[in-house]
């Protein structure tokens, strides 16, 4: 981050959320995938 260039908290936070949403919906798809052909 480049100095004098000010960011909030709330920025920050909600940068965040977008990034996760992607990985916690790959993994709830995996899941159901998992459930639907067990490797047994």
């Amino acid at each position: 981050m480049k100095p004098g260039v000010g960011v909030s908290p709330d920025k920050i936070a909600t940068d965040e959320l977008c990034a996760m949403l992607p990985i916690e919906e790959e993994r709830d798809r995996l899941e159901r995938e998992q459930m639907q052909f067990p490797r047994n």
